[in-house]
């Protein structure tokens, strides 16, 4: 049990991209491409698993407000957002409200882990299989930061409170570092 799990990042990076690309991607090159999951699957399927996992539920209010957030630190750049989760697409109609959003709600696991991965701003959720991408990621990671897993204190590794604000000069910083 490795909380610290972000010690072994740079590490992993570094086999990872060793041998994945851009290649096949849904991403636009010369646009910001901004990757949000949203947890859903295992913490809405039935009272009992939901009961256990009810500190990992997110509502999209969370997310409403932190990709409004994002939006407007990246106001007048070309950008894409793209959605990956288990629930069904009418659950976001306040996020697509906000910008046209790319679904992904039928990709296939391994894909939408890849997609997360090379996202330019990835927004995570309370759950490995976004906190692992963030890991992975040379981007912007957006994170909860009440969620079990440590973080780094990086620019990239921008910290959420738990309605979805976050530090916009942080989010600038970590912009103009990655030169996105």
């Amino acid at each position: 049990f490795l909380k610290e799990q972000h010690l072994v990042a740079e590490s992993l990076q570094r086999k990872f991209h060793r041998v994945n690309s851009t290649a096949g991607l849904n991403f636009q090159k010369d646009v910001l491409n901004i990757a949000i999951h949203v947890r859903r699957g295992d913490i809405m399927a039935g009272e009992e698993a939901a009961e256990g996992l009810a500190n990992r539920f997110q509502s999209i209010d969370y997310f409403e407000n932190t990709l409004r957030s994002v939006l407007a630190a990246t106001e007048g750049r070309p950008r894409r957002v793209y959605l990956f989760s288990q629930e069904g697409r009418e659950a976001f109609q306040a996020l697509e409200a906000l910008l046209p959003i790319e679904f992904c709600l039928d990709m296939g696991a391994r894909d939408s882990f890849r997609h997360m991965v090379m996202a330019d701003i990835l927004i995570t959720s309370k759950s490995s299989f976004s906190y692992k991408p963030a890991l992975l990621s040379k981007g912007i990671k957006l994170c909860p930061q009440d969620f079990w897993h440590s973080y780094p204190k990086s620019p990239d590794w921008v910290l959420a409170d738990s309605t979805g604000n976050f530090s916009a000069e942080q989010l600038q910083e970590a912009l103009t570092t990655a030169a996105l």
